[in-house]
């Protein structure tokens, strides 16, 4: 029961939308902060963390919580491998198979302008 609970939470689409919305909150206050900070040390302090405590705005100490670059790519890997597995599964009927790609995407044809011709065969190009 527990472990069907967590598989839940980890394959939800809420935290899905939960994770990318604190990416870009994350991605929009970082930017924000290189004008103080600088590159390198914005991208230290919002990105390379697990936990971002305080922000860096307009030359202020903001007293914030956010989830670090870390912990969200992480969390995404995780929801993307735990949904991957618990709900794309191949079976029957629909397996990817190369006759039926050939099948239902036939090479393309080039036009009769554009195929070769043989020597002495010059009114095949018109």
């Amino acid at each position: 029961m527990l472990i069907k609970k967590i598989v839940s939470v980890f394959t939800s689409l809420k935290l899905t939308v939960t994770l990318l919305a604190f990416a870009i909150i994350l991605v929009f206050v970082g930017t924000l902060a290189q004008v103080d900070e600088g590159l390198y040390a914005a991208q230290s302090h919002y990105f390379r963390q697990w936990f971002v405590l305080g922000l860096h705005l307009f030359g202020r100490q903001i007293p914030f919580i956010l989830p670090g670059g870390y912990l969200i790519g992480t969390l995404l890997l995780v929801n993307l491998v735990a949904a991957h597995i618990y709900r794309f599964q191949l079976s029957g009927e629909k397996d990817w198979h190369p006759a039926r790609a050939r099948r239902c995407h036939p090479a393309p044809r080039r036009p009769a302008h554009h195929r070769h011709a043989g020597p002495g065969d010059a009114d095949a190009f018109f």
